[in-house]
């Protein structure tokens, strides 16, 4: 399978004024970003999708135990994870933020690191 990359604001990814083409662990990587980044409503071909932002992170005295179990799902149940090797959060109740990393495996063994705030990388070296 193939998608077209995304750049670093969200934006087609046009280098040389043609689309990128991204696939296997590195379309698996920007699946995640996107599923991590999209708010619950905000995509119009389907308005059940997202993170309920609003309701479970932006609000007085959230349940990070839930949040955690939500990033979880949504990482593990990405097309192309075999396995959550690592994920680790941390709440900010000044800011009302939650910060985010981890480390996936790819069904290839490549692996994926990235968050919130955080480039996503690849590393492939131990990959099949």
């Amino acid at each position: 399978m193939t998608t077209l990359g995304l750049d670093q604001y969200g934006d087609l990814d046009l280098q040389g004024g043609r689309l990128t083409k991204l696939t296997g662990a590195y379309e698996c990587a920007q699946k995640i970003y996107t599923r991590l980044s999209l708010f619950l409503g905000e995509w119009f071909l389907d308005q059940r999708e997202g993170i309920p932002i609003f309701t479970l992170v932006l609000v007085k005295n959230p349940d990070i135990d839930a949040i955690r179990r939500m990033y979880e799902k949504i990482i593990r149940e990405t097309p192309g994870v075999r396995q959550l090797l690592s994920l680790t959060t941390n709440y900010d109740p000044a800011g009302r933020t939650i910060g985010l990393s981890f480390v996936a495996q790819y069904d290839n063994g490549a692996i994926i690191t990235g968050g919130r705030g955080q480039p996503y990388i690849v590393d492939e070296s131990g990959a099949s």
